[in-house]
Formats: C-alpha cells, sequence, structure tokens
C-alpha cells in the first residue's frame, strides 16, 4: 500500500492535468496529449536483446524536430494497418515499393513528374541532350558530338604510300570545330566520345603538277582500332600542266565509345600528288543517333 501511494505521489509530479490536456514535463500542456523534453521525449520499444525502437526527436535550441528509430532499424511506412509501402534505411536511402533501395532514391513501379525535372549530371548546356550509358546511369552530352577538320596546307602524298589523311580541327576558326574534343591535331586519331552511329564525310581534292600517262587509281582508307572500315576509289588521269582533281567520300559507321578510327590516303601515280588545302580537303564526323 506504502508503494502504491509513493508511485501515485511521483506520478502527479511528473503528470500534469489541466482542463483535460495532459502534459508530460510541462504545467501547461496546450495539446490533448503533450510532452515536453529536450532530444528524446517519445519513445516505443520491443524486445531486449535486440531491441527495436522508434520515437521522437526535438532540439528547440537548433530548430529540429525528428520522427526516427533510436536503434539501427530502419523507418518503414505503411498505411490501412498493411506491410511496408515505403522505407527509409539506415543509410539514408529511400525506398518506395523497394524494401532494400540501392539509391538515393529507389522507385519499384510507374512514375510521373508533374513538373520541371532538373538533372544538374553531366555538365548540362544550351543544347545538349539526355543519353545513357550500358548501365541506364543517365548524363547530358553533346548533341551531335560533332567535327570538321581541314587540310591547313598542300601536303604531298607519295605514290604507293599509306598517308594519313592530314586534316587538322585548327586550320579554320569559323568553319572547323571538335564538339567532344576527340581528334588529335597531332597523331591524326579521331577517338570515339560515345557508342553510336556516324556519319563520316569528306573530300580530297588532288592537286597533280607533273603528268602521268593513263588512269590512276586514288583510295581513301579508314581503319577502327586497327581493321578496315570503308574504303573509296577514284580513277583520275594528268595528261599534263597543273590540275585538280576532287574525290569525296562518305559511310556510315557504328562505333563504341573510345574506339579509334584512323584515315588515310593512297594513290599509284608513280608521282608525288598534293592535297590541296581548306574547304577544298576536309573531314566531317557527325553523329546521327
Amino acid at each position: 500500500m506504502k508503494q502504491f501511494i509513493l508511485l501515485l505521489a511521483v506520478t502527479c509530479f511528473t503528470i500534469t492535468v489541466i482542463a483535460q490536456n495532459v502534459g508530460i514535463g510541462t504545467n501547461a500542456p496546450q495539446y490533448p496529449f503533450t510532452v515536453y523534453s529536450r532530444l528524446i521525449g517519445i519513445s516505443q520499444q520491443s524486445g531486449t536483446i535486440n531491441p527495436v525502437a522508434i520515437g521522437f526527436w526535438t532540439d528547440s535550441a537548433n530548430g529540429a524536430a525528428y520522427l526516427q528509430t533510436h536503434t539501427k532499424n530502419n523507418l518503414l511506412f505503411a498505411t490501412n494497418n498493411s506491410t511496408a509501402q515505403m522505407v527509409l534505411d539506415t543509410l539514408g536511402r529511400v525506398g518506395i515499393g523497394s524494401g532494400s533501395p540501392a539509391a538515393k532514391l529507389d522507385v519499384g513501379g510507374k512514375t510521373i513528374i508533374r513538373d520541371t525535372l532538373r538533372l544538374t549530371y553531366g555538365i548540362p548546356g544550351e543544347g545538349k541532350v539526355l543519353t545513357s550509358d550500358g548501365t541506364g546511369n543517365a548524363m547530358w552530352q553533346t548533341r551531335n558530338n560533332g567535327l570538321r577538320a581541314e587540310v591547313d596546307a598542300f601536303t604531298d602524298v607519295p605514290s604507293g604510300v599509306l598517308t594519313p589523311f592530314p586534316v587538322i580541327t585548327t586550320a579554320d576558326v569559323t568553319r572547323c570545330f571538335d564538339d567532344a574534343n576527340a581528334y588529335n591535331n597531332n597523331t591524326l586519331v579521331w577517338t570515339c566520345p560515345a557508342t553510336g552511329v556516324y556519319l563520316v564525310s569528306g573530300q580530297v581534292t588532288w592537286s597533280f603538277r607533273v603528268a602521268f600517262s593513263g588512269f590512276k587509281e586514288f583510295e581513301v582508307y579508314a581503319l577502327t582500332n586497327g581493321s578496315e572500315a570503308f574504303s573509296n576509289y577514284a580513277n583520275f588521269q594528268n595528261l599534263g600542266g597543273i590540275n585538280q582533281q576532287s574525290q569525296s567520300f562518305q559511310f556510315v559507321l557504328k562505333a563504341t565509345k573510345s574506339s579509334i578510327v584512323e584515315v588515310f590516303l593512297r594513290h599509284n601515280a608513280g608521282v608525288n600528288a598534293a592535297i590541296y588545302g581548306g574547304i577544298y580537303s576536309f573531314l566531317n564526323f557527325t553523329k546521327i543517333y
């Protein structure tokens, strides 16, 4: 009996009832049930060996209030007394329709976005397009990853010698460009910036200064990772004097990221043939998709 009276007395000192509002830790409860406590105030627990606890945490000094688990357990959300429909795991990852989220937000089901979606990953910029890698990770990329390079000056191509097409992206600042910085002006090699299908086109304007008899074969030859990807042939003759002949070419190239593409020239005229520079000899790469 004495123990009961003592318990009742302690309870009266800690719980205050005013006008049917119950207060714990306060003499002036403003709501039907008010707990006044800094940090953890209310905690519901289960178990003793590996306890699970949930409750509230408040701190007016820092303007913070939390609904949280007080043990190292996921925080689950549900309606209609059902199983978990949303989870916040101990690593701060949110799963909706996914009980084991693998990212900051992991949604298992259809998603509707009713306003602007802003994605800042991958250096966004005007005119860029959203693409993905092989695992579905999205990123911004330049629309076409395009390239235009030109021959800067007259260049001799010896007969019978496979010679790199000497185009560079710095030949003219108004016409030449390299969106993806994929072309090496020193090695004359293009490195595929993104997996896709590309249209490769160009023109070689040959300048003949020495006569040669009969028609001779002039070739544009492309390699991808060391294997033949394309070849284009034209037959020209020079009966005397200085003259030019143009050879246009184009082909579709399916390339994977980091593939190496090299374009070469070759002829069997028996004499040196020069390449006319500027807008007359050029190489383009355009990403189709």
